[in-house]
C-alpha cells in the first residue's frame, strides 16, 4: 500500500494552501467571460476553436500584435479575425493584406461590425458585409433569427457541408465586377429576408431571397474567406449541422491556424501574459531564469531553522510520522526506565499508549502572507517584472523556514512528555461526579507554550476546569476537572488534546496525548432497599446454615433408609442394589458450595415507577448479592429467565475478576417488554440417564425394580414434563451440570403464585437449600398506595403466601421492596389501631 503519511505533515498542508490559491487565481485569470473569445469555455466563448484545429492535425496560436503575420509561412497558415473591436490602422492592414497576397488564408467572420468591412476593402476584398438582420421563418432553428443557409456549392471548403446555421447574422454584399472570381459558397434559403427595421415582420420594402452568407476569392496569391456571422464559430454553434465541418475544412488545408486576436477585447491576465511570453524570446528566457532563482530558494529554504544544534535540525528533516514519537502515561516508578530506553533511542511506548489523532493549523496572518506571495508572483508574471517573482520567492521561503522551525520546536516537545490520567475511582454512578487529576511533564524545559485540555467523554460531561497552561521554559503542570457520566456502562476518559502555539501565532499544532482510562458507570438504581421478613429487616440472606446441616446430619458418610423429601442425588446406589430397599449417603459440611440466582426478567417485572420497578429492585439486590456471595458460597452461577424459557446463564468464582463478570451481566439483563418475543430462549429437556433408567424399569417384576418404579416415574414426569416452567429448567439445568452443595436463590415477585410455589418445591427436591426473593406487587403498582388500606390488605396477603413458602423444609422466604413504601403501608396500618 502506498506511504500516505507525508499527507500529514505540515508542509503538505502548507503546499495545499499555496496550490489552492494558485488554483483559484489561476483559473480566474485563465479563463474570460468576453464573447468569442478564445478563453471563453462558455456557449458565447471561442475557445473551441483550438480544439477544432488540434482535431485535424493543425496548429493552432493565438497572437496579440499583427507583427505575427510577418513571422508566420503564409502558404501553411490560415489566420481567423472574429468581429474586431477597433479598426485596424493602415501600416496593420498593410501587414495583414501582404499576408494575403503571399499565398496566405484569411477569415473574416463579421455580422453588425463596423470595422471588419474597412479591413477588407483595404487587403483588396470585393465583398463586404450587410450589416442588416438576416431571417428566415421556413428554414430555422429554434426561432427565425437563427437561419439555416441550405443552398450550399459544390467545393472543398464545403465539402461534406450541407448547410450553415447562423445566429443572428446578416448577408453579404458580393461585388463580382471588381473580382470575378468571387465565389459564394454558401447562400440563404429563397425565403430569407433582410429585417431592416427589425421589426421581425416581412414588410412592403423587404423581399424574400436568397442571399449570399459564406464567400472565398482571390487576393495575390492567397485568398479570402468572408463569413457573415461570427457566431457559427461559437462553442454553441459548433454543434449545428455543417458548422463544425465548415470550420474543419477551412483548417485543415493549412499547417497552422492563427487566431488574431489582436483587435479584440481584453485577454484574461494569465492568457495575456502567456501570449506575450510566447511571443517574445527575451521574455521567455527571463521567466526560465526567475523559475530557477525560485526553485534555488524554495531548496535552501529547509536550511532556515532556527536555534538549534545539528541534532534537532536532523529531527526537522523528518516529517511527523503518526505511529511514531507519541505522548504516552509513564508511572512514576518507571520514568527513569523509560528515560533510559529514550537515551538508547528506542521508543519504550506501546502502540496504545500513542496518540491517534494530530493535526497542525496554519493561522491568519501565514495565509495573509502567502497571499501576499501570490499576488506578487501573479503580477510577476502579468507585468513581466522578475522583482515581483523574486519577492515571491523569498516569502514563500520564509514561509517554509518559518515553518520548518515550528515542526522543529513541536517534535522536541512530544520526544520529552509524559502525560498521565488518574481518576479518583474506577468504578461509579450514573449522575456522580469523580474528580480526575493529570500531569504533565516534560524532560526539558517547553520550547513553546502549551494548552491542555480534557476531551468529553461520550455520554458525559466535564466541569469545575480551566484550561490549563505550561509556559515556554516550565516542565511540569498539574490540574484537576470533574467528569460526569449521564449512561450506564463501560466508558473511556479520553486523551488530553494539547495545543502548540509558536511565539507570533502563525502556526499552531493539536494534538491528543496519554492512555484512555477506563471507568464503569453503573446505572443510579433504586434507593432505600428493604430486604426481610414481615416488614423486618434480616442480616442473614443466604439460611441458617446450622440449621441446613442439622437437617442434613453431620455424621460423615452415613448410610440410612430412604424418607420422602430426600435429595435424589445423595442416593447411594451400590447399598440400594444390594438391599433392594432405596439407601441415601449422608454427608457432613462439604467445603465446596455452589449457588444459582435466577432472576425473572418477565414482563410482570417491569411494573413500578421509571428506575424503580421491580425488576429495578431485584436487580440491585442481586447486585449487592454478587458483592458480598464470597462469604457463603465459592462459585455462582446467574441465570435470566422469563415466560419463555432461559435467557441468559453466567458462571464465575465470587472473588477476584469473578465478581466483575458477573457484575457485568447483571448489569446487561433487562425485562422483557409485554408482547415481546425473545427468540434466544432455550428449552432444556430432562437428563437421558434418567428417562433411560425409568424406560428400563416399566417392565420388570423384581421387588426390586417394584420399589424404584414409583420414584422414577414421578421424577422423570416431573423433570421431561412440557408443563414445567423456566425457574424449573434453570435449577434442572444447574443441578445437572455441578457436583458441590448447590444452593438456589430465586428472584421473582408474587403475580404468579403457583409458578413460584411450584419452583421452590421443585428446587427442595434437587438442591440442599432454596431461598426466594419476592418483590411485592402492591407496593410496585401505578395505584396501589392510592388506598392504604386496601394495600395494606393486599401486603398481608403477600405475607401469608410467603410465611408459608418459608415454612417449607429447607426454604427461606424474604421480601425486596422500597423501604419507604413498605413502611407507609404498614405505619397506616398501625395508625388505624390506635
Amino acid at each position: 500500500m502506498a506511504d500516505l503519511s507525508w499527507l500529514k505533515s505540515p508542509q503538505a498542508l502548507l503546499a495545499c494552501l499555496v496550490v489552492l490559491l494558485l488554483v483559484t487565481v489561476g483559473v480566474a485569470a485563465s479563463t474570460s467571460s468576453a464573447s468569442f473569445g478564445a478563453y471563453n469555455p462558455a456557449w458565447d466563448g471561442a475557445s473551441g476553436l483550438q480544439g477544432q484545429a488540434t482535431a485535424v492535425g493543425t496548429e493552432s496560436r493565438l497572437t496579440l500584435n499583427v507583427t505575427a503575420y510577418e513571422t508566420v509561412d503564409p502558404n501553411e497558415t490560415v489566420a481567423v479575425i472574429l468581429t474586431p473591436d477597433r479598426a485596424y490602422t493602415s501600416e496593420e492592414a498593410a501587414r495583414v493584406r501582404a499576408f494575403v497576397e503571399r499565398g496566405g488564408t484569411l477569415v473574416v467572420a463579421e455580422d453588425f461590425g463596423p470595422h471588419s468591412n474597412t479591413l477588407l476593402e483595404d487587403i483588396g476584398a470585393s465583398t463586404t458585409v450587410d450589416g442588416r438582420l438576416l431571417r428566415d421563418e421556413r428554414y430555422y432553428y429554434q426561432s427565425p433569427n437563427i437561419t439555416v443557409a441550405n443552398n450550399v456549392t459544390e467545393h472543398p471548403l464545403t465539402e461534406d457541408v450541407d448547410q450553415l446555421t447562423l445566429n443572428h447574422g446578416t448577408t453579404l454584399v458580393v461585388n463580382q465586377s471588381q473580382n470575378p472570381q468571387t465565389e459564394i459558397l454558401v447562400n440563404s434559403s429563397s425565403l430569407a429576408y433582410l429585417d431592416t427595421n427589425r421589426n421581425a415582420e416581412l414588410d412592403g420594402d423587404e423581399s424574400l431571397n436568397q442571399r449570399p452568407v459564406a464567400t472565398v476569392e482571390p487576393v495575390g496569391q492567397g485568398q479570402v474567406v468572408v463569413v457573415s456571422d461570427p457566431s457559427l464559430l461559437i462553442n454553441a454553434m459548433l454543434d449545428r449541422p455543417g458548422n463544425q465541418q465548415f470550420v474543419r475544412n477551412l483548417f485543415e488545408t493549412r499547417e497552422q491556424v492563427l487566431l488574431d486576436y489582436s483587435h479584440a477585447a481584453t485577454l484574461p491576465p494569465l492568457s495575456y501574459a502567456y501570449v506575450v511570453v510566447q511571443e517574445s524570446r527575451t521574455l521567455q528566457v527571463l521567466v526560465g531564469l526567475a523559475a530557477l532563482v525560485v526553485a534555488v530558494l524554495v531548496s535552501r529554504a529547509g536550511t532556515l531553522v532556527r536555534d538549534g544544534p545539528p541534532e534537532t535540525r536532523r529531527h526537522c528533516s523528518r516529517r511527523i510520522d503518526s505511529s511514531r514519537d507519541y505522548g504516552r502515561n509513564i508511572p512514576s516508578g518507571t520514568r527513569s526506565e523509560s528515560n533510559a530506553w529514550r537515551a538508547r533511542g528506542i521508543d519504550a511506548r506501546t502502540t496504545d499508549e500513542r496518540t491517534r489523532a494530530e493535526h497542525m493549523r496554519v493561522n491568519r496572518r501565514p495565509v495573509e502572507i502567502g497571499a501576499v506571495g501570490v499576488v506578487l508572483a501573479v503580477c510577476g508574471v502579468v507585468f513581466t517584472q522578475p522583482l515581483l517573482l523574486f519577492g515571491a520567492a523569498g516569502v514563500g521561503g520564509w514561509l517554509i523556514g518559518h515553518q520548518r522551525a515550528f515542526v522543529s520546536a513541536v517534535r522536541a516537545t512530544d520526544r520529552s512528555l509524559s502525560v498521565s490520567i488518574h481518576p479518583a475511582e474506577q468504578r461509579t454512578t450514573v449522575g456522580r461526579e469523580v474528580p480526575v487529576a493529570v500531569t504533565v511533564e516534560l524532560d526539558e524545559p517547553a520550547p513553546l507554550p502549551l494548552r491542555i485540555e480534557p476531551q468529553t467523554p461520550v455520554a458525559a460531561t466535564i466541569s469545575d476546569y480551566v484550561p490549563a497552561t505550561l509556559d515556554a521554559g516550565e516542565t511540569s503542570t498539574e490540574f484537576t476537572y470533574t467528569v460526569e457520566f449521564h449512561v450506564a456502562g463501560t466508558h473511556e476518559l479520553r486523551p488530553l488534546e494539547l495545543t502548540l502555539t509558536d511565539t507570533d501565532g502563525s502556526f499552531s499544532e493539536t494534538v491528543e496525548r496519554g492512555s484512555p482510562v477506563e471507568l464503569v458507570v453503573n446505572a443510579s438504581g433504586p434507593t432505600g432497599i428493604h430486604v426481610g421478613q414481615g416488614a423486618e429487616d434480616v442480616a442473614n440472606w443466604y439460611g441458617d446454615e446450622d440449621k441446613q446441616l442439622a437437617e442434613r446430619g453431620l455424621d460423615p458418610q452415613d448410610i440410612r433408609a430412604y424418607v420422602p423429601g430426600d435429595v435424589m442425588k445423595n442416593i447411594d446406589w451400590n447399598v440400594t442394589a444390594r438391599t433392594g430397599d432405596l439407601h441415601v449417603r449422608q454427608y457432613g459440611q462439604e467445603s465446596d458450595r455452589h449457588a444459582v440466582v435466577i432472576i425473572d426478567q418477565r414482563p410482570a417485572m417491569n411494573v413500578g415507577p421509571e428506575g424503580e420497578t421491580k425488576f429495578a429492585y431485584a436487580r440491585e439486590f442481586a447486585l449487592a448479592l454478587v458483592g458480598s456471595a464470597d462469604a457463603a458460597f465459592d462459585s455462582l452461577a446467574i441465570y435470566g429467565v422469563d415466560e419463555e424459557g432461559i435467557v441468559s446463564r453466567t458462571q464465575s468464582a465470587v472473588t477476584g475478576g469473578g465478581a466483575t463478570s458477573l457484575h457485568e451481566a447483571l448489569l446487561r439483563m433487562t425485562p422483557q417488554s409485554t408482547g415481546e418475543r425473545n427468540t434466544a430462549t432455550r428449552r432444556y429437556a430432562s437428563p437421558v440417564g434418567r428417562q433411560r433408567v425409568a424406560g428400563r424399569l416399566g417392565s420388570g417384576d423384581s421387588s426390586f425394580e417394584e420399589r424404584l418404579r414409583p420414584f422414577f416415574r414421578l421424577q422423570h414426569r416431573e423433570l421431561v414434563s412440557g408443563e414445567k416452567n423456566p425457574i424449573q429448567l434453570a435449577i434442572q439445568r444447574e443441578q445437572a451440570m455441578v457436583d458441590d452443595r448447590l444452593s438456589v436463590l430465586i428472584v421473582t415477585d408474587d403475580s404468579d403464585p403457583r409458578r413460584v410455589w411450584d419452583s421452590v418445591q421443585f428446587g427442595t427436591r434437587v438442591a440442599d437449600d432454596v431461598s426466594v426473593f419476592l418483590t411485592p406487587h402492591v407496593l410496585f403498582a401505578p395505584d396501589g398506595l392510592a388506598d392504604l388500606e386496601a394495600a395494606y390488605e393486599a401486603y398481608r396477603t403477600f405475607e401469608e403466601f410467603r410465611t408459608e413458602l418459608d415454612r417449607m423444609r429447607g426454604v427461606r422466604a424474604f421480601e425486596v421492596a422500597p423501604s419507604d413504601r413498605l413502611r407507609t403501608v404498614v405505619e397506616s396500618r398501625r395508625t388505624q389501631s390506635q
